[in-house]
């Protein structure tokens, strides 16, 4: 017997469902979720740009083979042997227009960019979770209101049907009595199963397995958050700390380096070269022999003179770019003002209807308890008794949608910055 209740109270504690704060929600989802493992790898491939950008300006080193054929002429014409040349040659970069140093910058303007983009992908994340946290909460508590809901309502029923059976009330009355446990229970049911689907939203977001069963740590926020907001330089600091913005500020550094590098086809280009070898030998082994090979030295300027306006028109474009961009990045900075300014006026109000919600679940218990004094004595009907108990059970759900939705637009507030 000891056996047996000690393998139960190991699969008890197996299945037991795994406690999950707000805080653990969000570590685990920033180490699975997959776009910022993508904006990860867009990082280190930003990385790996700016390497590339000034290793461009560095010499390469090229092998060169080329092999000639002859080919006769006439019916007593003698075919020579083919020959075969090899060189190696070393290609140093003097001067490009400004093409090198523009390419290093932009990788570099680029890399920054990654790293914004990455920031935001994690804010995004958090604040997403956080919604999904809210969300289990949010049905979870709505149970527990219906919950008890329903075991007032069984009481009811409860005295209903002693009354009843002895005449001191009607069919009609012990009828509605049994419709509202059934109501209920009818929006338990559909809650729970509402809360199991939140639950299987918030588990996919934090890469746990499929069929994972988890427990929110229900979690408070100090009261009167706005007192400690400092709106007037919250709305400065946007320009310095939102990383919205400062993807768009990025995007238009780029759009202008864009127009040096299109700029770089007006110059010529400086390249110095090196190269040992031999133009044609019979014999390929005898391509790098001290007597049969030469070094030679050389400078190759090049300058584009007529393209038939082909880089007028890359340079016009590259501007357009530009304009563009400053365009987008005016709109993103008013947006994300509207959304902070929209927030923080979603807080202030929030914070004022949770005093009159809390007044009102006041209230409604206060009426439901002089209600069912009242029912007791025969003052009122039993629908009175239940519109009381419904007010009261819909004004607990109200008070307790808007405590959460506050927090959430607290975390909203804040991840308008880095």
């Amino acid at each position: 017997m000891k056996k047996l209740a000690v393998y139960l109270t190991l699969c008890l504690s197996a299945l037991a469902a795994e406690k999950i704060t707000i805080q653990e929600a969000a570590e685990m989802a920033l180490k699975n979720n997959r776009d910022i493992k993508i904006e990860m790898k867009n990082l280190e491939n930003s990385d790996l740009d700016v390497r590339k950008s000034w290793k461009d300006s560095f010499f390469k080193v090229n092998f060169i083979s080329n092999e000639m054929f002859f080919t006769a002429e006439g019916s007593n014409a003698q075919v020579p042997d083919g020959k075969h040349g090899q060189a190696i040659s070393l290609e140093q970069p003097i001067f490009q227009g400004g093409k090198i140093a523009a390419g290093i910058k932009t990788a570099k303007t680029a890399k920054n960019l990654s790293m914004y983009q990455l920031e935001k992908s994690k804010k995004d994340t958090v604040l997403n979770v956080i919604d999904m946290y809210i969300e289990v909460l949010n049905y979870e508590n709505k149970t527990e209101v219906l919950q008890s809901s329903e075991k007032s309502l069984n009481e009811n029923l409860r005295i209903i049907k002693e009354k009843y059976n002895v005449r001191l009330a009607t069919r009609p009355d012990l009828l509605e009595a049994e419709r509202s446990v059934l109501e209920v229970k009818a929006q338990i049911l559909d809650n729970q199963n509402q809360v199991n689907i939140a639950k299987d939203n918030l588990i996919k977001a934090l890469g746990m397995r499929v069929g994972s069963d988890i427990e929110v740590v229900p979690f408070t926020v100090a009261d009167k958050f706005s007192s400690k907001i400092n709106y007037t330089e919250d709305i400065i600091r946007l320009e310095d700390e939102n990383s919205e913005y400062k993807i768009s500020e990025l995007q238009s550094e780029i759009s202008k380096i864009n127009i040096d590098s299109a700029k770089s086809i007006y110059y010529p280009t400086i390249n110095a070269s090196v190269s040992y070898g031999t133009d044609s030998q019979p014999e390929f082994s005898d391509s790098f022999k001290g007597e049969n090979s030469f070094m030679t030295f050389g400078v190759t300027f090049k300058w584009q003179l007529f393209d038939w306006g082909s880089a007028k028109d890359d340079v016009k474009k590259a501007k357009n770019n530009l304009e563009i961009s400053k365009l987008q990045q005016t709109n993103v900075l008013e947006d994300v003002r509207t959304t902070l300014k929209s927030t923080y006026m979603d807080i202030i109000h929030s914070e004022k209807v949770l005093e009159t919600k809390q007044k009102a679940v006041e209230t409604a218990a206060e009426v439901y308890k002089l209600e069912t004094e009242r029912y007791q004595y025969n003052l009122i009907t039993l629908r009175d008794l239940l519109n009381a108990e419904v007010k009261l059970r819909e004004s607990k759900i109200d008070y307790i949608s808007t405590r959460l939705n506050y927090y959430y637009l607290i975390s909203k507030y804040e991840s308008m910055f880095n």
